[in-house]
């Protein structure tokens, strides 16, 4: 899982677009938009209802995908995170602007992430 989980933050971060991207690539975070809450959210219900899995898959099934789930949403994380970075950098000319805006960004993006783990474990322990 952690190979898998890996490969996809990284290749998603290779694949962030940049100024000099295609256009299909500059479109890329439009579907990392959409992937990243679905793969979320089917990661959420399955936890919550272990038997959405196990009437659907066989083991070996799901042993295959719930590992390319997690791939696909630290794919489109990876890629997100690395494309909102790359514009804020591009927002100012300014190097001291654009490092301020980037601590920022961070400080939110740490403050969501733990109001996501938060929720996702009242989600999961209380309505589990």
């Amino acid at each position: 899982m952690m190979i898998f989980q890996s490969i996809g933050d990284v290749s998603g971060r290779m694949l962030a677009p940049t100024s000099k991207s295609g256009s299909l690539q500059k479109k890329l975070p439009l579907v990392g938009g959409v992937v990243l809450p679905l793969c979320f959210s089917i990661l959420i219900a399955t936890a919550v209802d272990t038997s959405i899995i196990s009437d659907v898959l066989s083991y070996e099934q799901a042993a295959l995908v719930l590992p390319l789930i997690v791939m696909c949403f630290f794919f489109s994380r990876g890629m997100l995170v690395s494309a909102v970075f790359l514009r804020a950098r591009g927002l100012t000319s300014s190097r001291e602007a654009a490092e301020h805006l980037a601590s920022t960004m961070g400080f939110c993006g740490q403050m969501g992430a733990l109001s996501a783990n938060v929720i996702t474990f009242a989600i999961v322990n209380y309505f589990h």
